[in-house]
């Protein structure tokens, strides 16, 4: 009797470790290993020296060094080199060297190794670009790691090269590259040796995200031993939501810094939120349109919260940690014990995580897009009991529906959808889920018609009713169900294919008979309404976004948009279509199809003859193993649709806490936005802005909305604003410029001068030195600039590109 007990507890024992390991694995899978191509990306840097109007500087018995600059831990160099010899190098050889204070790292290598062309004769082409970049840039192989941050050279010499052979580096002319000449022995090259060199640097983003993987992992393993060894706890306290909670606020902060505690303010978030929160106060916020076109309530009640709760230096970072919190939140409720009655632990686990990590593409987790998520907080919270919620539940569920439904005009779809969940299940379901269903009518169809009688754009239809009528019904119906079909095959592959008229059939047929299948449901006498009603609700709310958005494309010019949806679409090809903002409904209702299909799938099995034939031992096989191939859908979900890190910091036009201190004064501008091909966007508050950008010819110009004010490529260090404008007469309270020079972290001083060359002001910038957008705020405001011109703090000067953007202030301020 006690070895029959002691096999027993060794056996459930071992199931333990077994459970343990495997929700291990399945948690690492969604969250840690989508995580390790990118981390510490930000904390990564290039150095390089562009290869543009290469000049070849031979080696052959001749050490060409070059001195570069490491502000972290080095990697990776690469060399250019124009070998053209071939085989009639013979043995002759390169020795590439990195010596910096004593420590020393050397290689030698065949100069045939080098090989890029053919025999030997310099072509006219060779002297100017590379046969390719990938054949001309060496990787040096010696070990790298031990230089510190400061200068070391690096140094190339041929030796043994055959009579009428020669070798060559490239040394180029570029402006911006922060190296110093080359050198040929005791000869000035006159510029930098084309290569390039990785270094790593420890900082406080590199502490950041270390410190949050660690939280991270760590959540990981107490999730897999709450559900492997103490499944009475999640039974009483509910802590498999929590964890999923956490994972998912800990994923996105790693994943996403500046929707967590870097956050910064981008479009909207600036000017249409904070500014209307901060300077109209709560309620002529709130009743404010965005953009003049809808209300959005979600986004100017978090605004305004974060308004009152922080200073204002921080206020977009706690912004955007009471957006993820909201995220977190409505991503992980299926992992509530109340959703046991549709999946497992382990599945509703995966579930949540792959709603939260990888559903949706990056622009979705920033502040301005936070009710883009509020689908997700209308299916689950249907999907509860409603009857069995505690009377303050139900009723902060209610609240939440309204202000969600009052937050975004896509919600117009709720409508008929509410009515008939409540016309077809309302008696069914219960009095909770009728005044539920209500709730979501009502508060949507406020948003509708006060967005209609109210917005500026709006306001009568004119464009809707224009766009419609120019489109077409049969254009609109059929560029919606082809856009429909994109969603599906996106979300399920990914990318776009071959076969795009043979995967549009495919879908195309599945959409059909689903839609069949539930009108025959809701039809029949007999039918099964709840499947029925799941089904054409999905499939109202995803076509319905869809078609709004085609009309949208198709009616307003104003709207941006990333591709024309009202134009003529082709069906025998694909169109990748992300998860983007235009398509979140459409990504939400697709992934929940999913769960439905898997969920009728597991419930026919279980009263399947089959399931009912297997012993005791079997059927616990049976389930266990189903549930972590479940779980294994997602995690194939995740490895498909996981939004890239593609949104860096250090690139994001405004420093917030750097620049913040400006909000205090009775005049301010900021530049929030600064794409000028796209258009502008800024706070400005009594103040104007004025673009300046160069040509071609490298002519000064001011921006016209309709062209590029600037010629990218064209680095320029002094911008006369004088000769072209009417600057002087204006005051000028802030001017943001991006620095050409991108491969240090340097910082910039703007020097202001009058028409007589006088210096009026030198302004360091404001923000930190790794930033690529800078800010040069005056403590007062400079009156009398003609021009203004940039140096480095060691006097040098510095060069900027794209375009130079002046803010004033203005004359009614």
């Amino acid at each position: 009797m006690v070895k029959a007990r002691s096999g027993g507890l060794q056996c459930c024992q071992k199931s333990q470790w077994l459970k343990f390991l495997l929700i291990l694995a399945l948690f690492t899978a969604i969250c840690v290993l989508p995580l390790c191509s990118q981390l510490y990306a930000f904390s990564r840097r290039t150095v390089t020296v562009e290869q543009k109007d290469i000049q070849l500087a031979s080696v052959k018995d001749t050490v060409v060094s070059q001195r570069i600059l490491l502000q972290g831990r080095m990697d990776n160099l690469k060399i250019f080199f124009y070998a053209p010899s071939g085989r009639l190098y013979g043995n002759a050889a390169v020795t590439i060297a990195v010596t910096q204070e004593g420590a020393r790292s050397e290689r030698t290598v065949k100069a045939q190794q080098l090989l890029v062309g053919g025999a030997y004769e310099i072509p006219k082409w060779a002297r100017e670009t590379p046969v390719s970049k990938k054949e001309s840039m060496y990787q040096f192989r010696g070990k790298l790691s031990g230089f510190k941050p400061g200068w070391a050279e690096v140094s190339v010499v041929g030796t043994g090269l055959p009579e009428g052979t020669d070798l060559f580096c490239g040394v180029s002319r570029t402006l911006v590259s922060g190296l110093p000449s080359a050198a040929a022995g005791i000869n000035d090259l006159g510029a930098p040796l084309v290569l390039e060199y990785d270094i790593l640097k420890i900082d406080g983003a590199f502490v950041y995200e270390t410190a949050l993987l660690i939280a991270l992992c760590a959540v990981g393993i107490f999730t897999a031993f709450l559900l492997s060894w103490k499944p009475d706890w999640q039974e009483r306290y509910n802590l498999l939501f929590l964890c999923v909670f956490l994972s998912i606020y800990f994923f996105v902060s790693i994943r996403q810094p500046m929707a967590s505690l870097r956050g910064e303010p981008r479009s909207e978030a600036a000017y249409e939120f904070w500014y209307k929160a901060h300077e109209w106060g709560f309620f002529r916020s709130l009743m404010s349109l965005m953009s003049g076109e809808a209300l959005a309530w979600m986004e100017r009640i978090l605004i305004w919260a974060a308004d009152k709760l922080s200073p204002v230096r921080y206020v977009f970072v706690a912004a955007q940690l009471l957006e993820l919190t909201f995220i977190s939140f409505v991503t992980a409720m299926p992992a509530f014990n109340a959703y046991r009655r549709y999946f497992s632990d382990e599945v509703r686990m995966a579930f949540s995580l792959f709603l939260g990590t990888a559903l949706l593409f990056v622009k979705a987790y920033f502040f301005w897009s936070v009710s883009y998520w509020s689908l997700l907080f209308f299916i689950a919270f249907a999907l509860l009991d409603l009857e069995r919620l505690k009377r303050w539940q139900y009723g902060a569920g209610l609240a939440l529906t309204a202000v969600l439904c009052v937050s975004r005009i896509f919600h117009a779809v709720l409508i008929p959808v509410a009515l008939l969940l409540a016309a077809v299940l309302g008696k069914k379901c219960g009095r909770r889920f009728r005044g539920y269903c209500y709730t979501a009518a009502a508060a949507s169809s406020f948003e509708m018609l006060y967005s209609l009688l109210a917005g500026q754009h709006l306001s009568g239809s004119v464009g809707l009713a224009a766009g419609i009528k120019n489109l077409g019904i049969g254009r609109i119906l059929f560029n919606t169900l082809y856009f429909q079909l994109q969603a599906l095959n996106s979300f399920f592959t990914a990318k776009e294919h071959f076969l795009g008229g043979i995967s549009n059939a495919i879908f195309f047929c599945i959409w059909l008979l689903l839609a069949a299948y539930a009108l025959q449901q809701l039809f029949k006498k007999d039918g099964n309404k709840p499947i029925s009603c799941f089904l054409l609700s999905l499939g109202f709310i995803s076509f319905g976004t869809i078609a709004a958005t085609v009309v949208t494309s198709g009616s307003y010019d104003w709207v941006s948009m990333p591709y024309n949806y009202s134009a003529q679409v082709n069906w025998g090809e694909n169109y990748y279509q992300e998860g983007d903002l235009h398509f979140a409904y459409a990504y939400i209702c697709i992934v929940y199809l999913l769960m439905g299909g898997l969920f009728f799938a597991k419930e026919w099995l279980r009263g399947s003859e089959w399931f009912a034939s297997m012993n005791s031992l079997e059927r616990r096989c049976t389930v266990f193993f189903g549930r972590f191939l479940t779980a294994a859908v997602f995690v194939l979900l995740c490895m498909i649709q996981s939004p890239s890190r593609e949104i860096e910091v250090k690139v994001i036009p405004t420093e917030w806490q750097a620049i913040s201190h400006i909000t205090k004064n009775d005049r301010y501008f900021a530049a929030i936005n600064a794409w000028y091909g796209v258009a502008p966007i800024s706070l400005e508050h009594h103040s104007d802005e004025m673009i300046y950008g160069v040509d071609k010819e490298g002519r000064g110009m001011l921006w016209d909305p309709n062209k590029p004010a600037y010629e990218e490529d064209a680095p320029y260090h002094t911008a006369g604003l004088g000769a072209i404008s009417d600057l002087e007469d204006k005051e000028i309270l802030s001017v943001t410029a991006r620095r050409a020079l991108t491969n240090f972290d340097v910082c910039y001083i703007a020097v202001f001068r009058d028409a007589d060359g006088q210096e009026l002001a030198r302004i360091r910038q404001a923000n930190s030195p790794e930033r690529i957008w800078l800010d040069f705020i005056p403590e007062e405001p400079l009156k009398g600039v003609y021009s203004i011109s940039f140096e480095l703090e060691d006097g040098n000067m510095a060069y900027i590109q794209d375009g130079l953007q002046v803010g004033y202030a203005r004359e009614d301020g």
